[in-house]
């Protein structure tokens, strides 16, 4: 997963070449991502970060993505 403030995706490697062998839009300034068991992929949104944000309220954001429906 790579993000920042413009760029949002999810890139499949190569584990010897480390060559790019897929890309996927994910939503822009994703942080980390964990998969469950069945292959689900989560991530949580730097959108609601309390390090980004000084307003008393706070709403972190997850999504979960079934990885058999990225193209």
């Amino acid at each position: 997963m790579r993000s920042g403030s413009t760029l949002g995706e999810l890139v499949k490697l190569d584990r010897k070449s480390g060559a790019v062998l897929a890309r996927f839009d994910m939503p822009i300034g994703g942080e980390g991502i964990s998969f469950e068991p069945n292959g689900a992929l989560w991530t949580l949104s730097e959108a609601g970060s309390q390090r980004w944000s000084h307003w008393k309220g706070f709403y972190p954001l997850a999504f979960r993505f079934d990885m058999n429906l990225l193209k």
